[in-house]
């Protein structure tokens, strides 16, 4: 596909390179040097690439409508105007329509101003950029909606995945307590029964309840290196997030970046494995949001430590926060579930943002250490 492009683009700068060639009767070397450069790097996908970030992109486009206005004001001929379609176009299917809109009026501009200094007449490179624009706009948008909708496919798969595991757990944590509970019970009876007896009976009925504790403690290790997963301590909750972005990465075709801080001492908080698979599901959560609701591009995930508490922050690019009503059922049961978790961890979540397209949603979450003197005393 990209091969078929860059031909594309190689067919319509050379018809529009021979027609001001044949207009123009002969070239100087330093015309031909120029020409060939230009259409060189035009033609290329340098900085153009339509998986490029989008600032990469505009600057890709503007090198190139600035490089196709030099070659008019070198060769002095208005026809080498007709190939700003090229750029229009390619920031009409790729860019927001707000780029799309000031770079047409740019492009514009430019045409304008050199068919003036040229003394002829505009309108026929005028009326086929409106048309080639407008056409691109149309099909970039729908482009735009079938990528949206490819994501929200992909996500609906990775959620599934996460659902699954997590019905695994459920399950194993029933199963868990249907094979210990008898313990348990006959612990509880035993104990009872100690109670109400005298010397060697109550002795014997300790007894007993020892046996039964011992044996459901071995039942429960045995079931837990049955059934463990490999994600509850801390850093294999970390392992999984990791994972997790990686895997989201490669489903959405979306930038995720993630910065950890190795200075993080999981041996300071009361619940390490609750605190980590805390910060792993929000993470999680939160990309997915930033894709469903805010129709993100780029996501940044922090863990830092602080002297007092782990801070979690969570930017992407998309619409903002400010932009969905938190009254709707837009941030479902899904942000609930997240400032749950965190609650439950005694920590506190924070969601903002500015409500602007791309100045997108800031997560915060803050999960605080043990004090000082609890630590202490421990």
């Amino acid at each position: 596909m990209r091969l078929t492009f860059i031909l594309l683009r190689l067919a319509g700068y050379a018809a529009v390179w021979i027609g001001a060639y044949i207009q123009a009767g002969q070239w100087s070397f330093m015309d031909w040097t120029i020409s060939v450069g230009i259409m060189a790097w035009c033609v290329g996908d340098q900085w153009k690439t339509p998986d490029s970030p989008s600032p990469t992109l505009k600057i890709g486009i503007l090198a190139e409508t600035a490089l196709i206005t030099i070659w008019a004001l070198v060769l002095q001929d208005g026809i080498v105007l007709f190939v700003l379609i090229s750029p229009l176009v390619r920031s009409c299917i790729h860019l927001k329509w707000q780029d799309c809109l000031w770079i047409t009026l740019l492009e514009m501009t430019a045409i304008l101003g050199l068919h003036r200094l040229f003394h002829s007449t505009p309108y026929l490179q005028l009326s086929l950029l409106f048309i080639a624009g407008l056409y691109a706009f149309v099909l970039g948008s729908l482009l735009r909606e079938r990528e949206q909708a490819r994501r929200l496919t992909a996500i609906s798969a990775f959620e599934q995945e996460l659902r699954v595991k997590e019905e695994e757990r459920m399950r194993i944590a029933g199963q868990l307590h249907d094979r210990t509970g008898q313990y348990w019970t006959a612990i509880t009876r035993a104990l009872d029964v100690a109670l109400r007896l005298e010397g060697d009976k109550r002795v014997e009925f300790i007894t007993k309840a020892r046996e039964a504790s011992m044996e459901g403690l071995q039942e429960m290790r045995n079931a837990v290196m049955q059934w463990n997963d490999g994600r509850q301590s801390p850093a294999e909750w970390m392992r999984f997030m990791e994972q997790s972005i990686h895997r989201f990465s490669q489903v959405t075709k979306m930038s995720i970046s993630l910065n950890v801080s190795p200075s993080i001492d999981w041996h300071r908080l009361e619940y390490p494995a609750p605190t980590a698979e805390t910060i792993a599901r929000t993470v999680i959560e939160s990309m997915t949001n930033a894709v469903r609701h805010g129709e993100a591009e780029a996501v940044n995930v922090t863990l830092e430590s602080g002297e007092e508490e782990i801070v979690l922050t969570i930017r992407d690019n998309g619409k903002g926060i400010d932009s969905l009503s938190q009254t709707t059922s837009a941030y479902g049961i899904g942000i609930k579930t997240m400032k749950e978790l965190v609650h439950t961890n005694g920590g506190s979540l924070k969601m903002t943002g500015a409500g602007l397209q791309g100045t997108g949603t800031i997560v915060s979450v803050t999960l605080p250490y043990r004090s000082k003197m609890k630590e202490l005393t421990q």
